[in-house]
C-alpha cells in the first residue's frame, strides 16, 4: 500500500500535503498492525510458557506443605518421647512452630519498616524534563540567539552523561 514519488510530470500533478498524510497515515497503521500481530504471537509464546511454570510451582508448593506436615509429625513424635506423653510432644511443637512464625513476622515488620517509597534520582530527572519542555515550549528571545542554544546542547547532553554513569 505504499505509493511511489516518482519526479513530477508534465501532465500529473505534484501530490499536495493531504495526499502524503494519507500515505504516511496509512503506512503507520499497516506497520502497527503488523507489530500488534507479532506482539500477540509472542504474548501466546509466554503465556503458554508462564502457564507451565505455573503448574509446576503449584505442584511444588503442594509436595512443600506435605513435606511441612511431616515434618510436624516428626517433631510431635521426637517431643513425644522425649517427654514421654503424647499432648506434651505436640504442645512443645506448637510452641515451637508459633516461635518460629512470631520471628519471621518481627524480622518481616522490622523489614517493611525500612521501605521509603521515595525516588530522588527519579523525581529530580522528572522535574528537569519538565522543565525544559516548558522551556521548549516559551517563544524564541530573540537576543538570546545561538548562545542559548549551545548552552541547551550542552544541559541536555550533561545530563545524558550523567545519567548513563
Amino acid at each position: 500500500m505504499r505509493k511511489e514519488f516518482d519526479e513530477p510530470s508534465a501532465e500529473e500533478p505534484r501530490p499536495g500535503i493531504l495526499d502524503r498524510l494519507r500515505v504516511a497515515l496509512d503506512a503507520a497503521r499497516a506497520l502497527a498492525s503488523i507489530r500488534g500481530e507479532i506482539f500477540r504471537g509472542e504474548l501466546a509464546e509466554g503465556a503458554a510458557l508462564a502457564a507451565r511454570g505455573a503448574a509446576a510451582f503449584l505442584i511444588a508448593l503442594v509436595l512443600a506443605g506435605f513435606a511441612v506436615l511431616l515434618l510436624t509429625a516428626l517433631a510431635v513424635a521426637l517431643f513425644a518421647l522425649l517427654f514421654g506423653s503424647v499432648w506434651a510432644g505436640i504442645l512443645a511443637t506448637l510452641v515451637l512452630f508459633l516461635a518460629g512464625a512470631g520471628a519471621a513476622a518481627y524480622i518481616g515488620v522490622r523489614m517493611f519498616g525500612k521501605v521509603r517509597f521515595d525516588f530522588p534520582a527519579t523525581r529530580d530527572g522528572l522535574s528537569e524534563d519538565v522543565a525544559s519542555v516548558r522551556a521548549a515550549l516559551q517563544p524564541p528571545d530573540p537576543d538570546a540567539g545561538e548562545a542559548a542554544d549551545a548552552e541547551d546542547a550542552e544541559d541536555i547532553e550533561k545530563r545524558f552523561r550523567s545519567g548513563s554513569e
